[in-house]
């Protein structure tokens, strides 16, 4: 979303990248039990659906992250 897009809607949008590393996603999870950073969950799906997940992911009919739980 452009800034100004993002003006539109009363939200400040920013863009980042970054390598998939431990540290990386240490430091993400941080931000997230800050709430400083809020991921849009769309589904939690037990492990079993993974292919299912991915079917999802991949047709884009989810809108937001699919969380495979592990437990």
């Amino acid at each position: 979303m452009e800034e100004a897009e993002a003006k539109k809607w009363g939200v400040r949008g920013i863009s980042f990248r970054m390598t998939y590393d431990g540290s990386g996603l240490t430091q993400i999870a941080k931000l997230v039990d800050q709430g400083i950073l809020k991921p849009r969950v769309d589904k939690v799906l037990p492990l079993t659906d993974a292919k299912k997940a991915q079917d999802l992911n991949q047709t884009g009919q989810s809108h937001g992250k699919i969380v495979l739980q592990v437990i």
